[in-house]
């Protein structure tokens, strides 16, 4: 499936397995368990330290997403958007090609409470153009919603003109 910037895309994020869906169901610290399986699975075979984006996102980086002038426009005018719920199905198209494993570890360790506990204070950025959804701030924390089975986070949403 193309997405409308013409990259070949996934039908979605990483979705989790029959097994780990019903135990996600369970406690946080069962919760963060299938998590923490869920990225050793994910792991770079060749790097233990990082995690390509697409393998968590459903969507490959787009490096031409946002020209330069953009992106300095776009960090100016971020801090008057709204911030709103927004669902996690669907998939985001990241806005960089790695997510650190240690960072990622630590945010599914602390558990939805901290996810949502830092979205009030700052939150993730997400900026729809041309009808599709791009992380533009806050891979790690979206990432780990995502791999701990939650089905919305807070997020700064933009959109672009």
């Amino acid at each position: 499936m193309a997405g409308a910037n013409g990259l070949a895309r996934k039908s979605g994020p990483m979705r989790p397995k029959a097994t780990e869906r019903r135990s996600a169901s369970g406690g946080s610290e069962q919760r963060a368990a299938v998590a923490m399986q869920r990225i050793d699975r994910l792991l770079d075979e060749d790097w233990q330290t990082s995690i390509k984006t697409h393998k968590v996102f459903g969507a490959k980086y787009n490096d031409e997403a946002f020209s330069p002038a953009e992106m300095r426009r776009i960090n100016a005018e971020i801090g008057a958007a709204p911030v709103r719920s927004v669902a996690l199905r669907g998939g985001f198209i990241p806005n960089q090609t790695n997510l650190h494993v240690q960072n990622l570890r630590t945010i599914v360790s602390r558990g939805r409470i901290d996810i949502n506990e830092r979205s009030d204070k700052l939150p993730q950025v997400v900026i729809r153009k041309n009808g599709e959804r791009h992380v533009f701030d806050g891979h790690h924390r979206v990432a780990a919603a995502m791999l701990l089975g939650d089905s919305k986070i807070k997020a700064r949403v933009y959109r672009e003109s």
